[in-house]
């Protein structure tokens, strides 16, 4: 990674946490509040969700992602040119940077984007097959950082600038997602509201770092075969506990879930002796963070692709010939917490 960069994988093992939006709010909160950093997203989801979002919202901007697919100007593209070349540079790298505002002027100029693509799903058997390649000995560490090195060549294209980058991630633990996680140094973990969550969270305490594992699956983990490559892994940053609901007997119920969540992961910190989870200045991740459920506001701002500090309480907004309008105390609730997840991210 270039030096002094914070890169952040945004991932869970369980969909519907909502990462994506996560993602896409504190990206372009970020940029707001930060004019004179650059913020790149990297879409390694092949739903490409967030790309359609920052790209005009989920009516504009799902026709804008589908035209640079058809470019192959995609995360998807660049996998094509490193599948013919699999352990060299190709010297494109930064072609597949998206100038944002170029396609929707409502996000701030200093945000880029490599947009995601679902050949993903088309192209891992081939990944897979290459990683494994006995020849040259090197494969696999190769192929697990054609992400790092993408990254890594559009962040020296910035180079006076600080730069922030956010990886949002497929559910799905497969070796594209594997790269996009060893192409960071923090791990942000959006958790749902629900009792499936802490189960979640030791899912990712598995696949990542390989805690808990069988003994018979160690050697063939991920996280020992990263070892063997010597390449690191990320640090958990970030364990947010996402689209809370703040009504009286709903939210005890999600107060339990979330206590159970925070029990689970700094028992695995007391024990974690190599260091493998908490950054380097904590002595665990940062539990406390709990994002109210925005409601009407998500809609919104996934649909026009807009800021959801740029949204107004009580105004009216189309949405699918529909006026939807957001309430006062929902939107503070919210901004207030993304606010403060977006300052940690600055503290960097």
């Amino acid at each position: 990674m270039t030096p002094g960069k914070i890169y952040y994988s945004v991932w869970n093992n369980k969909g519907g946490v909502g990462k994506s939006f996560l993602t896409f709010a504190l990206a372009t909160e970020y940029a707001k509040k930060h004019p004179n950093r650059q913020v790149l997203v990297v879409d390694m989801c092949p739903q490409a969700n967030v790309s359609e979002m920052l790209l005009g919202g989920n009516g504009a901007g799902s026709e804008k992602v589908a035209e640079l697919i058809d470019k192959r100007k995609t995360i998807g593209g660049y996998f094509d040119e490193r599948i013919k070349s699999p352990h060299s540079l190709t010297g494109s790298e930064t072609s597949y940077e998206i100038n944002v505002c170029q396609f929707n002027e409502r996000i701030p100029a200093n945000l880029s984007l490599v947009v995601g693509d679902p050949s993903l799903e088309i192209q891992v058997q081939t990944i897979n097959n290459i990683a494994v390649q006995e020849l040259p000995g090197d494969s696999w560490k190769n192929v697990h950082l054609w992400v790092r090195t993408l990254v890594d060549a559009i962040c020296s294209t910035h180079e006076g600038r600080g730069i922030i980058v956010l990886i949002d991630c497929n559910p799905s633990f497969s070796s594209y997602t594997e790269q996009a996680i060893l192409a960071t140094n923090r791990l942000i973990v959006p958790c749902s509201p629900d009792g499936s969550s802490a189960r979640a969270i030791s899912n990712v305490l598995r696949l990542v770092y390989g805690i808990g594992l069988p003994e018979n699956y160690r050697q063939a983990s991920f996280a020992q075969k990263a070892k063997d490559a010597s390449l690191p892994l990320p640090k958990m940053h970030l364990v947010i506990f996402n689209r809370y609901t703040q009504y009286r007997g709903t939210a005890n119920a999600h107060e339990a879930m979330w206590k159970q969540i925070g029990m689970t992961v700094k028992k695995e910190i007391a024990r974690d002796r190599d260091h493998r989870l908490a950054t380097g200045e904590q002595d665990s991740p940062l539990l406390g963070y709990q994002i109210p459920d925005a409601h009407s506001a998500t809609i919104i701002a996934s649909w026009l692709g807009m800021l959801p500090t740029d949204i107004s309480a009580g105004k009216q907004y189309e949405i699918a010939n529909k006026k939807i309008t957001v309430s006062k105390d929902v939107l503070d609730r919210y901004l207030e917490q993304i606010d403060h997840c977006t300052d940690l991210l600055a503290a960097n």
